[in-house]
């Protein structure tokens, strides 16, 4: 779990990511989040996410391999709530 202003923080990387249409599968949504970052050919922003999220190093995670990175990210984003996040911060008027 992320303090405050870890998740603030968090939400300054991830906010312009968030798909606009929230899907009912956790999974499909968190693919959606990955897709548009890949998309945005922004993969740093993809290890500084991971970094918050898990307290690694920008080097060691990209000493892990995709498959790992991805198993991070999903269960950082799920032990996160994003969805409930990205809710308080509309809802602060901070997006």
């Amino acid at each position: 779990m992320l303090n405050l202003s870890d998740a603030l923080k968090l939400y300054d990387l991830i906010g312009q990511y968030l798909p606009d249409i929230i899907s009912d599968d956790p999974l499909d949504y968190i693919k959606q989040i990955i897709d548009n970052i890949l998309d945005g050919d922004n993969q740093v922003v993809y290890i500084e996410i991971l970094s918050l999220l898990h307290k690694y190093s920008q080097e060691d995670l990209l000493a892990f391999d995709e498959t790992k990175l991805l198993s991070l990210f999903i269960t950082g984003l799920t032990e996160t709530q994003i969805l409930p996040l990205q809710q308080f911060c509309k809802g602060l008027g901070y997006a």
